[in-house]
C-alpha cells in the first residue's frame, strides 16, 4: 500500500512495521507508485485529506481532470 513504503525494511519486526503503517495512515504519510500519472496523484492527494471539509466533494471528483480523461464520457 502507499502507506507502507517503510514496511519492506521491517519485515523481521512485524509489530514495529504494523505500528509504522498505522502511524503513516493517521499522519497521511504516503508515497505513490512511479507508474501513476501526476493527475492521478493529484486526485488521490485531494481525497486523502484529514479535514473532511477540505476533501474533494463528489462534484469535485467528477470534475477532476483525471476522472474526465479516464472514466467519464464526453
Amino acid at each position: 500500500s502507499p502507506f507502507s513504503a517503510q514496511f519492506a525494511k521491517l519485515t523481521k519486526v512485524p509489530h514495529e512495521a504494523e505500528t509504522i503503517v498505522k502511524s503513516n495512515i493517521k499522519e497521511l504519510t504516503y508515497t505513490f507508485p512511479n507508474h501513476l500519472s501526476n493527475t492521478c496523484k493529484d486526485l488521490i492527494q485531494h481525497l486523502l485529506v484529514k479535514d473532511p471539509s477540505k476533501r474533494l466533494t463528489s462534484t469535485g471528483i467528477i470534475s477532476h481532470s483525471w476522472m474526465k480523461a479516464h472514466y467519464l464520457p464526453d
